[in-house]
C-alpha cells in the first residue's frame, strides 16, 4: 500500500511539474528551518524531499495553510508555518484560474507577467476580459 501511495504521489508531482512553471512564480520566500517537502498539503502525504533552513523556495500557490513551491527541481508543499515570505499576495491569486472556453482571438496562454490568460490581443482574469492588463487589481504588497 505504502508503495501505491508513493506512486501516486510521484505521479501526481510529475504532473504539476510542466517546465517553465517555476520560473512562472509570483513570489518566493525562504524555510526557516529544515522542512519536509510533501506531494500534498498534509503530513500524511509522502515526502518528496527535506529542505535544508534557509532554502530559497518559488512559491505558486497555497492549500490549506500550505505553500506549493519549487526546489531544486522538486515541486511539492510546504507548511507555510515553515515559510518566511517576501512579497504578500491577495487571495484570489493563489492558482491559477481556468482557461476562457469562448471568445478568444486565438487560442489563449498562461501570461506570467501579468498573472492572466493572454489570447494575443486581451488578457482574461476571473471571468472577465480585460484590453489593458494595468484594468485589473494585483493585490500585492512590497515589505517584510
Amino acid at each position: 500500500m505504502k508503495l501505491k501511495a508513493l506512486a501516486i504521489g510521484a505521479l501526481l508531482a510529475a504532473a504539476t511539474a510542466v517546465p517553465g512553471i517555476a520560473e512562472a512564480a509570483t513570489w518566493f520566500g525562504y524555510t526557516t528551518g529544515a522542512v519536509n517537502m510533501r506531494y500534498d498539503a498534509t503530513t500524511a502525504a509522502p515526502k518528496v524531499l527535506t529542505l535544508p533552513g534557509g532554502a530559497r523556495v518559488s512559491i505558486d500557490g497555497q492549500k490549506n495553510g500550505w505553500y506549493h513551491v519549487y526546489y531544486a527541481g522538486q515541486a511539492g508543499f510546504v507548511s507555510a508555518s515553515y515559510i518566511t515570505t517576501r512579497v504578500a499576495m491577495h487571495p484570489r491569486r493563489m492558482f491559477r484560474g481556468p482557461a476562457p472556453m469562448y471568445g478568444y482571438y486565438q487560442k489563449p496562454w498562461w501570461d506570467g507577467q501579468h498573472q492572466a490568460w493572454y489570447d494575443g490581443r486581451r488578457w482574461y482574469r476571473n471571468g472577465v476580459w480585460y484590453t489593458d492588463p494595468n484594468g485589473f487589481s494585483f493585490g500585492f504588497s512590497f515589505g517584510g
